[in-house]
């Protein structure tokens, strides 16, 4: 069973890589030159999760919260996003 279940796991980390690039080639096609796959992932994510975190948004993404917040920035100034709340419970970043 063991050998079974190795098996299987190679196969999928093998065709995982494949399967992402034709998603990203598809929404590259879709999606015109006007935002990187990032910033689709982070519009995406805040639609998915209305009161989430910079650092929950972070943690997804698999960033740090500079990058992210740098991002964050960008979608604001292109108006993509409305912009971050500070809330009272701590200061944390929230997107909105």
């Amino acid at each position: 069973m063991s050998k079974l279940l190795n098996n299987c796991a190679q196969e999928l980390m093998d065709t995982a890589p494949q399967i992402i690039q034709s998603i990203r080639v598809e929404m590259r096609r879709g999606r015109g030159s006007d935002i990187s796959i990032p910033q689709f992932r982070t519009l995406r994510f805040i639609q998915c999760n209305p009161d989430s975190s910079l650092s929950n948004l972070a943690e997804h993404l698999g960033l740090t919260l500079p990058s992210v917040s740098k991002l964050v920035d960008g979608l604001v100034k292109q108006e993509l996003l409305s912009g971050r709340n500070q809330r009272q419970t701590g200061g944390r970043s929230h997107l909105c």
